[in-house]
């Protein structure tokens, strides 16, 4: 028996600012992985801060960077 696909969209609201985190995953990774391979991150932790309008990250638990939100 086949589950259905199902497609999560994920918003995140500030006041009166709303943005779309659903590809937050694929932006971060794409940081983290800078200079490197993708395959070569095993672990990602993701931080939200939109007081600061920022992601912040921590891959492999060695690398460690910001993105904007």
């Amino acid at each position: 028996k086949k589950s259905a696909k199902v497609e999560v969209l994920t918003y995140l609201q500030i006041g009166p600012a709303e943005g779309d985190i659903s590809a937050v995953k694929e932006r971060v990774m794409e940081a983290a992985a800078a200079g490197r391979k993708t395959s070569e991150i095993k672990t990602l932790a993701i931080y939200l801060k939109p007081e600061e309008s920022k992601i912040y990250y921590t891959a492999n638990d060695n690398i460690t960077g910001s993105i904007d939100l």
